[in-house]
């Protein structure tokens, strides 16, 4: 497909992505100490730099050599997104900038994705991925997560690129130039965080339940399908750990697994910011990451609401609209060969199925989690609102015009 738009739409681009990283980059140093759970982060990232073999070990105490009290080891997330951090410390040095680099530049690569998953989907329509692009970069959750040296910009970065990718190996003539790279994300989205795993479980719903039912795909097709991706995932999952294996026994990779199993599982701590997966789209509890109290300076993972408005709009949109077109398919009331039948229903509604699909599988499993939950792990479905609201502006144009010219030939009648 030729995507072909003028001078301007790129000018606007530009504006809009130079203010999205202005935003991630601007005094990314100020904060000099570390600040939530940078405590667990940078250090383990530090750790990693130096090739210290403590970054891999779970029975240290509280760290002890560390610019400020209440350091601990991070042991209970994969470590590509420590990788990347520790990478920026040996590039930048030992300091807050170095630290938060990576999240940044991830946070802003962010930004392209969704710009190139909005116009692949909205070829027709200049607007639609700026304006999904326009939202995403001054959205006030991205922006916070990108600032801050934690994992989740890094699983929204995987995570966001495998839906995009997912989709160019679902096109036509396609699918052999997209099958690795789907494979290596996801394991990529994994090895950043746990729940990069539900980027694989949205891929094996999708291939199910539509390419398999409606397009007819062979049971060994899918299989084949998940055994590819599940078998490249786990390689780099374990290549991820390359410094474990080269400072440790196996073993000790199987026990660090059984300890974070166990730890999840049995942790009953409590956090004044925690929040239910049910107020997340609501943005109705952010979490404070940083207070000072001698100058109140605060910095919190708050959203800009009325851009998060126009996205739950097209949230709440898309699903009565979904839920209304398969409520009138089951009831036959809109016959395939019929003329009132709206032009852009089956290539629109598969896509933006496809990506409402993303959403709920990034969000809804969240629910059944047993530890404590943060706004912030809303983030890999929140990056999918902005392209689905763009969608559903598109359509909002499509039928707008087909409803008032219908209401013009009554009147005439």
């Amino acid at each position: 497909m030729k995507l072909t738009y003028c001078w301007w739409h790129y000018l606007l681009l530009a504006l809009i992505l130079l203010t999205g990283i202005g935003l991630r980059f601007y005094q990314l140093d100020k904060i000099k100490d570390y600040y939530f759970d940078e405590v667990y982060h940078v250090p383990t990232a530090k750790m990693i730099a130096k090739y210290d073999q403590r970054a891999y070990e779970w029975h240290h105490s509280e760290l002890r050599d560390e610019i400020q009290s209440g350091a601990f080891i991070d042991w209970l997330h994969p470590p590509l997104a420590k990788l990347f951090q520790a990478a920026s410390i040996l590039f930048f040095g030992d300091n807050s900038f170095a630290w938060r680099a990576a999240s940044a530049l991830f946070g802003s690569l962010l930004l392209i994705v969704i710009y190139m998953l909005t116009r692949i989907i909205c070829p027709e329509y200049h607007w639609a991925a700026l304006l999904a692009t326009g939202l995403a970069a001054i959205d006030g959750l991205s922006i916070a997560q990108s600032r801050i040296a934690m994992n989740d910009i890094f699983v929204t970065f995987f995570m966001t690129a495998g839906v995009l990718i997912y989709y160019l190996y679902l096109q036509k003539n396609h699918a052999g130039r997209w099958l690795v790279p789907l494979a290596l994300t996801c394991g990529l989205a994994i090895s950043s965080k746990w729940s990069g795993i539900y980027l694989l479980v949205f891929i094996a719903i999708w291939e199910v339940g539509v390419e398999g039912i409606k397009r007819h795909r062979s049971v060994g097709k899918i299989l084949g399908l998940g055994c590819f991706l599940a078998s490249v995932s786990l390689l780099v999952y374990l290549l991820s750990y390359f410094q474990l294996f080269t400072t440790h026994p196996s073993k000790h990779f199987i026990e660090l697994h059984q300890q974070i199993f166990a730890y999840q599982l049995h942790l009953n701590a409590t956090h004044p910011y925690q929040s239910k997966a049910w107020e997340w789209p609501l943005g109705l509890k952010p979490v404070y990451l940083y207070y000072n109290p001698q100058t109140k300076a605060q910095l919190f993972n708050r959203p800009f609401y009325p851009g998060w408005l126009v996205g739950l709009l097209g949230i709440i949109g898309s699903t009565i609209l979904l839920g209304s077109y398969a409520w009138q398919w089951c009831q036959l009331k809109i016959p395939k060969n019929t003329k009132c039948r709206p032009r852009w229903n089956t290539q629109k509604i598969r896509d933006l199925s496809f990506l409402l699909l993303a959403y709920y599988c990034f969000w809804i499993f969240w629910c059944f989690s047993p530890r404590i939950m943060f706004f912030y792990h809303y983030l890999p479905a929140s990056a999918l609102i902005w392209v689905i609201a763009a969608v559903i502006a598109t359509i909002i144009k499509d039928i707008l015009p087909q409803r008032l010219k219908i209401k013009q030939k009554g009147t005439h009648a």
